[in-house]
């Protein structure tokens, strides 16, 4: 088989940015970049800004739908999380980083809801 007819699908997770809801609270959100040529997809490229609990949604919604596979764990959600700190939000977008690229590996095409986790989160559920 030639290089080009390899399929891949590489996931970025990039650009946090503070983010205020008013003016006592704020969070930050993850840029999630895909690029792929699979046949899976209907876009070759998207992105979507996502913050840290619809990556707890998303993977609530995966263990949910992937009982024989065992999802990789998130970044540890701690209480001492500075997001003025660049040091906890890059090892936390790392982090994030890899369950993405973990869970992306560990699951078939029709999994379709790990492509940035596109589907609705419920906004109700706290970061």
């Amino acid at each position: 088989m030639s290089v080009e007819g390899i399929e891949f699908v590489t996931v970025l997770v990039r650009d946090p940015r503070t983010q205020k809801e008013d003016s006592w609270h704020s969070y930050i959100d993850y840029e999630i970049f895909i690029h792929t040529n699979s046949m899976c997809f209907t876009r070759k490229t998207s992105c979507v800004r996502r913050r840290f609990r619809e990556f707890v949604w998303l993977r609530q919604r995966l263990q949910s739908n992937a009982v024989l596979i065992q999802l990789p764990e998130l970044p540890s959600k701690t209480p001492f999380f500075n997001m003025n700190n660049p040091h906890h939000v890059d090892h936390r977008r790392q982090g994030l980083q890899e369950f993405l690229e973990n869970s992306s590996s560990g699951l078939g095409p029709s999994d379709d809801s790990i492509s940035c986790g596109c589907k609705a989160s419920p906004a109700s559920e706290e970061s």
